[in-house]
């Protein structure tokens, strides 16, 4: 499970990352981790269904940080055991 906390400090478990901007799933986060770990920039910018581009960072071993062009972010916490 994940836990996700947004910028009002509220906490989420989810198995999906999270559009800071609407809240929908972006995409698994087994996918999410498989993918920056085959990157080099360790960044992945892509868009939402909602229009709004977005940016998702791994900044810790099990931290991924989401943040959109609007301006919010959100940091979801991966659970250990969960992804390997």
């Amino acid at each position: 499970m994940l836990e996700s906390e947004n910028n009002a400090g509220e906490v989420a478990m989810m198995k999906d990352l999270l559009c800071p901007d609407c809240e929908k799933p972006i995409m698994s986060m087994q996918k999410a981790e498989n993918l920056l770990r085959t990157t080099t920039s360790r960044t992945l910018v892509s868009r939402c269904w909602c229009g709004v581009a977005y940016e998702i960072r791994s900044l810790k071993r099990n931290v991924l940080d989401v943040s959109t062009s609007t301006g919010k972010r959100s940091e979801q916490f991966i659970e250990e055991g969960e992804g390997q």
